[in-house]
């Protein structure tokens, strides 16, 4: 793919978070004239600001003023900055291009991408699918994107052998342009983000573009078992790989007799056994059959597919065991930032659970989470600023405990856990009200537990 041309252009970023450095980095490689913009004052952005102003970066911050705009070819966003921001309705207003970094990445690139997306499972999958295909043809496989390495921190390196697994949010949908995955992955589509899409209609047409640029010499890699989904894959040009837990699925990857089974390149081969897979939960031989549908694709040998499956234990912050103290389990599901992701780690445990919940609602319907509340929490504590809402959820179905800390919500845990049971971080919401990110919400979970194991 040619590389656009930014040399000489002024470019303002807006965000300087994760993804708003690295576009940085990149654009001024280009040859760019960068200017950095965040709502954020100097003091609390900190060494950020003074790094980019070593490198001799024009800031501008404490506000998005729009007379930045004047003079400006093109605006980078970072997805934290919502669609309706003043100053990209009105660059957009005086045709100026606005890219998300995700955009910016793919026209600065050379290698092709996978896109992987969805309400719940993203990282997971996109883990496994860049393990896989370190197994083939590719001289170089970079997994990215909100998983957590910025895309243009990898972009402009790459060649056109090599390939990007990108995962994808709908924040990152939402700005793009022509952004077109060789292979673009749905994995589920759940009730998320509210507080940002104003309904679901808008929520599922972020995450519908994943799909918009791709031709019949693409693929789309569907879950057949949502419904959601499946609607969507109706109007699309490129070639639908689905796959399924429920059904034989034709020309796809489904569960048939404890195995997933794939029939992409004509064939009936058995790549994995159910009871092998060492993650727990059905939401992840779900992710797994779409990892094995991505990699078929893209000419992965069976046998090295079931190696990796066999031989991945997970990724941090995602129904990781943390510890097993006095016969309790301690498992930290901090990337639960969402009801679908709380119920499915529910579904993955057989019950005698304490359950801690609690953080930023996104205008959550926790009505999903009452019968498996009912049948398997033994207690639930609650976290953060806004657990008002859960309390109404879940008055007279189990006791309740509010804590002012992960600290004292995991001591708490610990008193009210019982031998055989777990005591499980699912917080059904984000974080930034105690803590940086989901990250670091798990990192505190992980040392209070381990300081009741040392005593």
């Amino acid at each position: 793919m040619e590389r656009i041309d930014l040399k000489g252009k002024r470019v303002l970023v807006v965000g300087l978070g994760r993804s708003g450095m690295a576009a940085i980095h990149a654009l001024r490689r280009l040859g760019a004239e960068v200017i950095g913009n965040d709502r954020k004052s100097r003091r609390e952005l900190g060494e950020v600001a003074d790094q980019l102003e070593k490198e001799g970066i024009k800031l501008l911050l404490g506000s998005h003023p729009i007379e930045l705009l004047n003079g400006i070819d093109l605006v980078v966003t970072s997805p934290g900055i919502p669609f309706d921001n003043p100053i990209l309705v009105e660059a957009l207003r005086r045709g100026i291009p606005v890219w998300g970094e995700v955009e910016l990445a793919y026209r600065i690139s050379r290698a092709p991408f996978i896109g992987i997306t969805g309400t719940k499972g993203k990282s997971t999958t996109a883990t496994l699918v860049g393990e896989m295909l370190k197994r083939g043809r590719f001289d170089r496989v970079v997994t990215a994107g909100n998983i957590g390495t910025a895309l243009c921190r990898e972009a402009l390196d790459l060649k056109e052998k090599d390939i990007i697994v990108a995962e994808v949010s709908s924040f990152q949908l939402e700005t793009i342009e022509r952004f077109r995955p060789l292979v673009a992955v749905m994995l589920n589509i759940y009730r998320d983000h509210m507080d940002r899409h104003r309904d679901m209609k808008e929520y599922i047409a972020a995450k519908s573009r994943i799909f918009e640029n791709q031709t019949e010499d693409d693929f789309a890699v569907i879950n057949a078992d949502d419904p959601i989904v499946t609607s969507i894959s109706q109007g699309i040009r490129s070639k639908v790989i689905p796959f399924s837990l429920r059904r034989k699925i034709k020309g796809g990857v489904y569960l048939e007799e404890g195995w997933l089974v794939s029939e992409i390149r004509g064939d009936h081969s058995r790549i994995i056994a159910g009871e092998k897979v060492k993650l727990m939960g059905r939401h992840n031989l779900s992710n797994i059959a779409a990892a094995i549908a991505v990699s078929m694709v893209m000419g992965i040998e069976t046998e090295e597919i079931a190696d990796v499956v066999l031989e991945f234990h997970g990724i941090e912050h995602a129904l990781e065991i943390v510890a097993r103290i006095n016969d309790v389990t301690y498992i930290n599901d901090t990337k639960a930032t969402n009801v679908a992701a709380t119920k499915a780690a529910l579904e993955a445990l057989p019950g005698d659970v304490v359950l801690i919940m609690g953080g930023v609602d996104k205008g959550n319907d926790y009505g999903e989470l009452i019968e498996l509340v009912k049948e398997k929490v033994r207690h639930l504590i609650l976290l953060g600023v806004e657990i008002g809402k859960i309390e109404e959820a879940f008055r007279g179905i189990c006791p309740m405990h509010r804590a002012e800390d992960m600290r004292e919500a995991v001591y708490l845990a610990s008193s009210l856990a019982l031998p055989g049971g777990y005591v499980l971080l699912s917080p059904a919401n984000a974080s930034f009200d105690l803590f940086r990110d989901y990250r670091e919400r798990g990192e505190r979970f992980r040392e209070a537990v381990n300081a009741i194991r040392s005593g």
